[in-house]
């Protein structure tokens, strides 16, 4: 499965579990309550894995406080424990310490053991619940990273360590990054993943390896305290290790003043986006996975970062810590889980969408690509091409040349040529006209003549070309668009009558250079002021013949175009189209009518910037730079309708040296087409593409809205290794106070797919399994049979997932 068909499964998945079900009620145990059941706590202690430490547990009591310690235990030298905590319930607090002369931690930048400093300790709060469904043992997961100690800090600043003021402050990190900060147990960053290990674990492997690439280098904050940390801690690893620990679990401050506690990221957060994509990107990273600057999950480090530093505060929006303590037993929470689950595919069953929607989004994606920049582009050339056409007939009717070829046409490649003789009908004979499959016509050798005098001259015919003209040393195939102006009609020139075609040009058997039709021949009008200066008015009515793509099939059957644009003369060896009005319509290969309309928006610019030079001259990395495309419009297809802006930059050059764009960026709104063809508002947002030698990525941020159902704010992204075919995803959504984080994978062994919300709830899944574990803040509650499509839980109940 590529990116290309990944993309809709992201976000089927992101829908079926984007709008919340209903409540339900069951108590849980007190904190502290003594019951005959017996629990045991295993984790991970991680910054990368810390060896030989030690981990104590401790008892919080009901007002929040630390109490007694339970039980210690040290690390081994993968950074595992285990600790029985017995009969105990409640609210615990995990402390991992230094033991002098035996505790060091695997850095993860430098790949060696590094002592730590006496001082450094960290810190996971968790609460223990009776086992589920009346057992008398379980396991409960928890780990102890830099991230839940800054969940222990929030908790602890907000008043206490109550169950609500853990829950408020567990989903704080969660929505930072995106996994259960004391429930998912991260792998090791250097060492091969696990059988079964989940793309949270590996995830959660990269954010202790940025951690880790923070203290290794200069940091980017502008914070006081974290600076002078790092000069005290001069070439010390293990100091600087700390420095960073505390950078983190010190940054959100914690306000209680107003009355009801608000957290609000800090300036210690700024540098976490780049140094978890320079983790990832480490030739050290061996979890099989990796997170881009193009990944969900730094789009939002980087977004908070920016707020942050523009902040006349120093920090970020502050975010309510109002989660309330959960009473749910973790059978029903996982209960309510798969019922949302199940009652949100329904909704989108009903309509007027349904799970096609996904598809309806990638066909709309693929129309914005394939066909909205292609017909504004191409037509803009074509415009080029015309505004040369009129200024050769001026200056040949007027004798400023006696040559009847126009000079090299800077940022095109073909050109424009004077004719004498009658205007043509059609581009060869009847016979040599093709319908709209595609398939060449007919061999024909053209028989125009070239203009031999101003007063013999008739009409005008230019051509773009793609790829080189053949010849008999070097032969092959040239794609051209042809459009032959009718310069002698009285309405010169304010209307001049054009026909048009794509076709081939290639040699027959005998060697000789022949042409073949693509298309039949298309025909409209255009307007120029007689001047033909740069920079004046252009109209263009009619059919325009499409291009070709790098393996020579057509891009459409045709362009109907009616639009209004000018033409700037090139600065810094950028040309610029501006089109001020009008419409496009893109009719496919094999249709009748138009698949994709494009009306431009009174409210916006469209520029088509586009580098100029000589044939032959290579287009510099600097002019490239300047390329860009910046449409303003509201975009119909059959899949669905866009109105926004569209901006495609980065551009490189492809094998016929035409600009491809390595980056794509609408903000805007979505709607898409769903059961019976019926289109509803669905996304408004940004949604963005890049493509690199290396990978390509798709993702998007904004709000998400299904009839009847309340909005969503999302954030999505896929990325696709381009080498090796591995695809990542990510994603989240945020409503009604609950978040919801999706991440998944598909290499060469198989896919897996993690869903998991704040609450606790976490199911990964793995196309190599038959069954994947439910859990509830790490402590199993139900098994999902994938064959048989049933949930069991631990109680012994049952419920199938159709």
């Amino acid at each position: 499965m590529k990116l290309k068909t990944l993309a809709p499964t992201l976000i089927t998945t992101a829908l079926l579990a984007a709008c919340g079900g209903g409540g339900g009620s069951d108590t849980g145990s007190g904190g502290g309550a003594a019951t005959t059941s017996s629990t045991t706590l295993s984790g991970v202690a991680s910054k990368g894995p810390l060896k030989k430490a030690l981990v104590t547990a401790y008892r919080v009591d009901s007002a929040g406080k630390l109490g007694a310690k339970i039980t210690e235990k040290e690390t081994d030298d993968s950074g595992g424990y285990t600790l029985d905590l017995g009969s105990y319930t409640g609210a615990v607090q995990l402390v991992v310490s230094v033991i002098a002369g035996k505790t060091t931690s695997a850095d993860e930048a430098t790949g060696v053991d590094v002592s730590l400093p006496a001082d450094f300790t960290l810190r996971a709060t968790t609460v223990v619940s009776a086992p589920a469904g009346g057992g008398s043992t379980q396991v409960q997961n928890a780990s102890i990273t830099p991230f839940t100690e800054l969940a222990s800090k929030i908790a602890e600043d907000s008043g206490g360590l109550s169950a609500a003021n853990i829950a408020s402050a567990t989903k704080v990190v969660f929505d930072l990054i995106g996994v259960d900060p004391v429930a998912t147990k991260p792998i090791d960053f250097s060492s091969a993943a696990p059988a079964g290990a989940t793309d949270d674990q590996k995830r959660y492997a990269l954010f202790n390896a940025a951690v880790s690439q923070m203290a290794s280098g200069a940091p980017s904050t502008t914070d006081a305290t974290t600076l002078a940390c790092f000069t005290a801690a001069a070439g010390d690893a293990g100091k600087k290790i700390k420095c960073a620990t505390d950078q983190i679990a010190k940054s959100v401050t914690v306000s209680t003043s107003s009355g009801s506690a608000t957290a609000a990221i800090n300036s210690k957060l700024v540098g976490l986006g780049d140094a978890l994509v320079a983790a990832a990107s480490d030739s050290k990273n061996k979890t099989g996975t990796t997170i881009t600057a193009d990944d969900a999950a730094t789009k939002l480090l980087k977004a908070i970062e920016k707020d942050v530093k523009a902040s006349t505060t120093g920090t970020a929006a502050p975010i309510k810590l109002d989660t309330p303590a959960e009473t749910l037993s973790d059978i029903v929470k996982a209960k309510l889980f798969f019922s949302r689950l199940r009652s949100n595919a329904a909704a989108l069953k009903n309509g007027p969408l349904d799970t096609g929607l996904s598809d309806g989004v990638k066909a709309f994606g693929d129309s914005l690509n394939n066909e909205a920049l292609a017909v504004t582009g191409q037509t803009g050339q074509l415009l080029k091409l015309s505004s040369v056409a009129f200024q050769l007939w001026n200056d040949y009717k007027s004798g400023a040349t006696t040559n009847p070829n126009s000079v090299a046409i800077p940022g095109l490649s073909g050109g424009c040529t004077v004719y004498e003789g009658s205007f043509p009908v059609r581009f060869g004979a009847e016979a040599n006209a093709v319908g709209s499959d595609g398939k060449p016509g007919t061999a024909y050798v053209g028989g125009s003549t070239t203009a031999t005098s101003a007063s013999a001259a008739a009409w005008v015919g230019c051509s773009v070309n793609q790829g080189t003209l053949p010849t008999v040393a070097k032969p092959g195939t040239q794609y051209r668009r042809s459009m032959l102006f009718d310069m002698s009609v009285a309405s010169y020139p304010s209307t001049v009558p054009y026909i048009a075609v794509t076709r081939l040009r290639t040699l027959d058997g005998t060697g000789a250079l022949v042409q073949q039709n693509l298309t039949p021949t298309f025909s409209g009008s255009i307007s120029l002021p007689a001047s033909a200066v740069p920079g004046a008015a252009v109209a263009l009515v009619g059919d325009v013949p499409p291009s070709v793509t790098s393996a020579g099939v057509l891009m459409a059957a045709r362009y109907a175009v009616n639009v209004q644009a000018a033409l700037t003369s090139p600065a810094t060896g950028v040309a610029q189209l501006a089109l001020t009005a009008g419409s496009f319509a893109v009719v496919p290969v094999g249709a009748s009518s138009a698949s994709l309309t494009l009306d431009l928006s009174p409210e916006g610019a469209t520029l088509v910037s586009a580098p100029v030079v000589d044939p032959g001259v290579v287009i510099t990395e600097a002019q490239l730079a300047l390329a860009k495309f910046s449409l303003a419009a509201s975009i119909k297809t059959a899949q669905g309708e866009l109105k926004g802006s569209l901006l495609a930059d980065q551009f490189a050059l492809d094998s016929f040296g035409d600009l491809q764009p390595n980056h794509l960026k609408f903000t805007g709104s979505i709607a898409a087409a769903g059961t019976g063809a019926a289109v509803a508002p669905f996304l408004t947002g940004t949604l963005e593409g890049t493509r690199s030698g290396t990978s390509k990525a798709v993702s998007f941020a904004g709000t998400l809205a299904l009839p009847g159902r309340p909005s969503a704010a999302l954030t999505l992204s896929v990325t696709e290794t381009v080498a090796s075919g591995n695809v990542s995803l990510t994603g989240r959504y945020e409503q009604d106070k609950v978040t919801v984080a999706l991440t998944g994978s598909q290499t060469s062994s198989g896919q897996t797919l993690t869903l998991a919300d704040s609450g606790g709830v976490s199911v990964s899944v793995a196309s190599s399994g038959l069954t994947a574990a439910v859990t509830v803040s790490g402590r199993n509650a139900a098994t999902v049979d994938k064959d048989r499509g049933r949930v069991t839980y631990a109680d012994g109940t049952f419920e199938t997932l159709n």
